[in-house]
Formats: structure tokens, sequence, C-alpha cells
């Protein structure tokens, strides 16, 4: 990791897990976390290593990912502000996949025993915690049906509106990044890099996209949802 150490504000923990916290408890949180910037394709932390930490992304993106094949990389998971990743350090010993930024990110580092034992002094973290790890599996199981079910306009549209929800506040409409590369996106879709490129051609044509090198606008995001079939 490299950066400055920022001392993270209320901002920080408006989002996931950290929003079921009075603020007198956040307050508390800030001790048991070590604030860093982390440079773009910085690793947090690799496959198989000893699961000593958990880390919270406090602002930008951050992908878990599996290297399957030694070269060809999978990704697992996109993962922005509010969202934990290494949670199976609190459980088991080895990390089950790597982690790195996609993008400048500000990550709160954590050691296990300091955040078991911060959750169970609060409850409602613990609860928090849950939830999240529940709906993290709900929308990884929609992703294996997706690739399996769906055609690839309707896959590569829901994976905008992810990228989207990962950088966008609800209800705004500012431009955002693609974090991967069409490659990655096609690993991650079960598509070919070739195919997620036209399907992106298309959502461009039909005006539904704004796509400028890497910067991605939605025009019309009923649309897309529409599409995507959510």
């Amino acid at each position: 990791m490299n950066g400055k150490r920022p001392w993270p504000d209320r901002d920080v923990f408006a989002k996931g897990i950290f929003t079921a916290l009075p603020e007198y408890e956040w307050k508390a949180a800030r001790e048991i976390v070590t604030p860093t910037v982390v440079g773009k394709k910085r690793l947090l932390f690799r496959e198989g290593e000893a699961a000593r930490n958990v880390f919270i992304v406090g602002a930008g993106l951050v992908k878990t990912y599996k290297n399957p094949s030694g070269d060809r990389v999978q990704i697992v998971n996109i993962l922005g502000p509010g969202d934990v990743a290494g949670a199976e350090a609190l459980t088991h010993s080895f990390y089950a996949s790597s982690a790195a930024a996609l993008a400048r990110s500000l990550v709160l580092k954590s050691e296990r025993g300091a955040f078991l034992d911060f959750i169970r002094r609060n409850p409602t973290l613990l609860v928090a915690l849950i939830e999240m790890l529940n709906l993290e599996n709900a929308a990884l199981q929609t992703q294996l049906a997706r690739v399996g079910t769906k055609k690839a306009l309707p896959r590569v549209a829901s994976c905008l509106l992810l990228f989207m929800e990962k950088q966008v506040e609800p209800g705004q409409s500012r431009p955002f990044n693609l974090p991967i590369s069409r490659q990655e996106m096609g690993a991650f879709l079960g598509l070919s890099p070739e195919t997620v490129s036209r399907q992106l051609k298309d959502l461009t044509t039909s005006r539904v996209i704004r796509l400028e090198h890497r910067r991605l606008t939605v025009l019309n995001l009923g649309h897309l949802k529409s599409i995507a079939q959510v």
C-alpha cells in the first residue's frame, strides 16, 4: 500500500456496515481501522495468504478476483464505498481470493482480532455485516444465473448498472468510469471481449449510454434497466 493516512470522517462511515452505528460508535470504530490511500492496481491481499485483516472500502473501487489458470484473471466481485473485502478473515485462516484497487482508493484496514472484538461489543454492526454478506452472496448467485441464462446484451447492461451503483449516488446521472477492461468484463460475464465491445456499441448507437474512452454516462436509465431485465 502507499500514500498518506487520512483520518476518516463521517462521510467514510456513511455507507455499508457502519451506517448502522450511531455517531458515538462510528467514532469509536475509527480507533480500530488504519486508513490508507491505495494506488490503482495495488494489491490489498493475495489468494491463499494468511487472513489477518479485514478491509472496508472508504472511497474508490476494489476488485476481488481469482487466477484459476495462473495467467487468466476471473473477477469475483466489484466493491465500492462501504463494502467489505477479506471478510473471510473473520472465520477462516486464508483469503479465498485476491483483492486490488481498480482506482485510487481509500481503504480502512482492521486487524481481525480488533474487528471481532468491536462487533461483539456492537451487535448492530454484526447484524449489518451479516446482511451485507447475504446481499453479496445473493448478488453473486444472480451473477451466476445471469451468465447461464441471459443473452449477451442483458449481461452487459446488468454489469453497467453494477458499476453505476458503486460510483454514482442514487438519483444522480453523472458520468462514471468503466473500472475494468473489456477483456475483464468478458471474463466477469462469460463473454468474449469482442462480444462485450459489440454490446457497448449497440447501447451507444441506440443512445442508451454515451461512452467516451472509458467514461460512461447513462442517458436512459429506464431503458438500461429494461434491457438488463431488472
